[in-house]
């Protein structure tokens, strides 16, 4: 399954997925996932002024890779699409060229991630 973005949205919507280790509060928006807690929605993502709706079916193409993942499956989230509004500056850099170059299980030093 491929989790496709939506840019047609105009709220977020939440949904809630059951792990081994407790409960997922992940926060999706037109453009991808936007965030995960384990406590509930984040205080930053209220801060982005989009209404917040309880949507467990637009979260489930989500939930639905999160198993295959726990049961070892290691590439599952990887199908996923990122937002990245929730984050900026070096930060915003470094994460977007670790998703972009850097396959999954492998090691990069900080030298070679500021090359690439």
């Amino acid at each position: 399954m491929t989790v496709t973005a939506d840019q047609t949205t105009t709220d977020l919507a939440v949904g809630r997925a059951a792990t081994p280790v407790g409960t997922l509060h992940l926060v999706v928006s037109g453009a991808g996932l936007l965030s995960v807690s384990w406590s509930g929605v984040r205080p930053a993502v209220t801060r982005l002024g989009l209404p917040v709706v309880f949507d467990p079916d637009r979260v489930r193409p989500v939930v639905d890779l999160i198993p295959a993942s726990i049961e070892g499956d290691r590439t599952a989230l990887e199908q996923i699409p990122v937002d990245w509004r929730l984050t900026s500056g070096v930060t915003l850099t470094v994460l977007q060229t670790l998703h972009r170059e850097v396959p999954f299980g492998s090691t990069i030093t900080y030298g070679d991630l500021a090359v690439a």
